[in-house]
């Protein structure tokens, strides 16, 4: 008998963002002590290849809690300069991240509500997964991000959507570092 190989999985991601936004409401509870140790890891090793930008502002897009902060402050204190804003679709995970004394805006990654070039670094650790349309998020977080500044984004290795390569060589981004961290594939650009 001959073992058929699984297909791998597919990009899938849940279509309304209402139903998503009560779902991480419904988990914003207990969210850290399930994922902080799974989601310190993705924050450390983009600490060590995405250099904090001074006094500059900083987007953390699908951050949910705001746990990213306290990670790469406590790998370089020269993050603590930056201004950090946590945008997600949730309340619950929102009101986590202000506790934690952070800037905060309830917005879905597909239509960001900040200027065009507005934060020298962008942030994107697992959000992009529950993005419908990867095209357009990725779209978005590109045009907040300033030029000369970078972008990261990681996500599962099974859940790294199959066209983000097609996407990104129609933007103006060049990729700068890549690599894997404890099952997560992540890559950072640099914004033409």
């Amino acid at each position: 008998m001959r073992a058929t190989r699984r297909p791998p999985v597919r990009y899938c991601a849940p279509v309304d963002a209402r139903l998503l936004q009560r779902a991480y409401d419904c988990a914003a509870d207990d969210y850290d002590a399930r994922f902080h140790e799974q989601q310190a890891a993705k924050h450390r090793a983009l600490a060590v290849v995405v250099p904090a930008p001074g006094a500059a502002s900083v987007l953390d897009a699908g951050g949910g809690t705001g746990l990213l902060r306290e990670q790469l402050v406590a790998h370089a204190s020269a993050w603590e300069a930056a201004r950090f804003v946590v945008a997600d679709l949730s309340t619950g995970m929102l009101l986590r991240a202000r506790a934690r004394g952070q800037d905060v805006v309830q917005a879905d990654v597909r239509r960001l509500p900040f200027r065009t070039g507005a934060f020298a670094r962008v942030f994107c650790v697992t959000g992009l997964v529950d993005a419908a349309d990867v095209e357009r998020a990725t779209t978005s977080l590109v045009r907040v991000t300033a030029p000369g500044g970078l972008l990261a984004l990681s996500l599962r290795a099974d859940d790294w959507p199959p066209d983000l390569a097609q996407v990104v060589q129609r933007l103006p981004i060049y990729l700068e570092n890549k690599g894997e961290t404890a099952g997560d594939v992540w890559r950072v650009w640099r914004r033409r």
